[in-house]
């Protein structure tokens, strides 16, 4: 029974895929038409928003929100999440407005069609070419200061081993700290269950996906020195839904490895 279901996620897995990437070719020329100019980005992210919705209700997906508070359209934040799965990539077209982007590993840049969003709207960044990030910090900035929101997975990568999260990187909340905008922390509690895309662990199925959106996290007051600060309380903010659901964070992987829970 164990080996079938293991299947039918694997099938239903590379039934995502499907979705995923036949409906962003069939929309990739809109895309490449809003997003040859700044002035239609805005109009090129509520077009995201319509390709999400087509894979969430080709897929069976769909997400369960809880905001701690609403987001202010008028402030610019930093959002920061947890990430494990494809399906975190959706979610924020749907809670943010239009003017929002990604800052990720510029590998992003190199995928064909969906790096086309790299080399315009979003940001990519070489985290280990100061050039790079120094170039990515002040492309991040000008987007702050034009009203964007940014989207950032401060763990770098999607975790492997969730639902436990990797070490965040320093860069999102020394930015933040520069920026003086808040961090908007977010936890995806059943995303990395839902659907797995890794190699050894590749497959998933439809249902319902648990999404934390916390209050935000001033920076108004804190100087650049206070970044690991920051880090600590935006960490335990993201990670508390995840204990609270599956336990103490050591050695959970064992438990879920095979997704035992329902």
């Amino acid at each position: 029974m164990k080996s079938q279901s293991i299947i039918l996620r694997k099938f239903w897995g590379i039934y995502f895929w499907f979705v995923f990437g036949g409906s962003l070719i069939l929309l990739f020329p809109l895309f490449w038409l809003l997003l040859r100019s700044e002035k239609t980005y805005p109009a090129a992210n509520r077009l995201r928003k319509v390709w999400g919705n087509i894979i969430m209700a080709f897929t069976g997906v769909y997400y369960q929100v809880e905001f701690e508070s609403p987001i202010d359209p008028n402030q610019p934040v930093i959002l920061c999440a947890n990430h494990s799965s494809i399906l975190d990539i959706p979610f924020f077209a749907f809670i943010l407005p239009a003017k929002f982007c990604f800052m990720a590993k510029k590998e992003f840049a190199e995928i064909p069609i969906f790096g086309h969003f790299f080399k315009t709207v979003d940001i990519p960044v070489d985290r280990e070419n100061r050039m790079s990030s120094f170039k990515a910090f002040k492309a991040t900035q000008k987007r702050l200061e034009e009203g964007y929101n940014v989207i950032i997975f401060p763990e770098g990568r999607a975790n492997p081993s969730p639902p436990e999260m990797l070490p965040f990187k320093n860069g999102p909340f020394k930015m933040a700290i520069e920026c003086k905008v808040p961090i908007v922390p977010i936890t995806f509690i059943d995303n990395w269950h839902r659907f797995l895309f890794h190699a050894e662990t590749f497959g998933g199925s439809p249902g319902v996906l648990r999404v934390k959106v916390h209050a935000p996290v001033y920076t108004q007051n804190m100087e650049a020195s206070d970044y690991n600060i920051l880090l600590k309380e935006v960490r335990q903010k993201i990670e508390t839904p995840l204990i609270e659901t599956y336990g103490s964070q050591q050695g959970i992987n064992t438990e879920y490895s095979h997704f035992s829970k329902a």
